[in-house]
């Protein structure tokens, strides 16, 4: 645009142009069952809903280092015939949990979200369901206090540890996902799965054994209270009374140092764990060695 005035008596003439760069303000594109994307035109998108998994899949590529803006419209409706809400949606980028706001317009969810390029993949997933999974040993009793992460792709989507009869329940996107084990430190199951629109229930056995302590003295047999610190792919401790005996439930295999500390002494003994162990350990105690000289003495006082 280019303005000028010509001048007069008093002041001479001047004249100014400004250039105007003229764009489209965005581009939408019509997915299936009315859901809507709108990007900027300097974004190319690639984008389906899937919805057996009620899953927008987008793949959006932009100029190296900018960041855009993506608008995705999901009929109210949709979520609504798919028993959803808009607190069950989760948005992905590049397998990593992204941040978004959401407003209810004119019969849509809308769902707003930047995302940083170059070539990105982004889903957005309209439901969570429950998944359930049911933790025990080979003997059939419960894993209490499994922490149970559920993964989607890299990002956690979902946590929860197991309950008194071995059960974790959690929300989790429809779709594939990932569930870890962790017991008492130690990843020990991994389960791949895919939870369909109407949830999962799964039962998960994994292999853990007992190791049973048993300290007693080593002249006439009897027991010997006992602290054990036990170290190998899980560590443990535990304490034994007058009974002299002290049962660590379910320990993942493997080879373990077994330290037992008593009154006058401890001892170290190395355990393989493949199967129920029982550790039998004879140690000396100093009562013992009075009784023995006790019973000299007598026997050289009967002769």
């Amino acid at each position: 645009v280019r303005a000028s005035w010509p001048g007069n008596d008093r002041y001479r003439g001047a004249s100014a142009e400004l250039v105007l760069r003229v764009a489209r303000g965005a581009v939408e594109y019509e997915l299936r069952e009315g859901v809507r994307v709108r990007v900027s035109p300097a974004v190319r998108v690639r984008g389906e809903f899937r919805r057996d998994e009620l899953t927008i899949r987008l793949v959006l590529d932009g100029p190296e280092g900018a960041a855009y803006l993506v608008t995705v419209w999901v009929p109210t409706k949709l979520l609504e015939d798919a028993g959803a809400t808009v607190e069950d949606v989760t948005v992905l980028v590049d397998d990593s949990l992204a941040s978004f706001v959401y407003e209810i317009k004119g019969g849509y969810c809308v769902i707003k979200f930047t995302v940083k390029f170059s070539r990105r993949v982004a889903e957005v997933v309209l439901k969570r369901v429950p998944v359930r999974l049911l933790l025990s040993d080979q003997r059939g009793r419960p894993l209490v206090g499994a922490v149970v992460r559920a993964y989607r792709g890299r990002a956690l989507v979902a946590s929860a540890a197991t309950n008194s009869s071995g059960v974790a329940a959690v929300r989790v996107p429809v779709g594939s996902l990932r569930l870890e084990v962790e017991w008492m430190g130690l990843t020990i199951a991994k389960i791949n799965a895919s939870a369909a629109p109407e949830g999962l229930s799964l039962n998960k056995t994994v292999e853990l054994y007992d190791m049973t302590l048993v300290v007693a003295s080593q002249v006439l047999g009897q027991p010997v209270p006992f602290r054990a610190i036990v170290r190998g792919p899980v560590n443990a401790s535990a304490s034994a009374g007058p009974r002299g005996k002290v049962t660590l439930a379910q320990l993942p295999p493997g080879r373990y140092s077994v330290v037992i500390e008593h009154v006058g002494g401890k001892v170290e003994r190395v355990v393989d764990l493949t199967k129920d162990v029982e550790l039998q350990v004879r140690v000396p105690q100093p009562w013992e060695s009075y009784f023995v000289m006790g019973t000299a003495a007598l026997a050289i006082g009967i002769v």
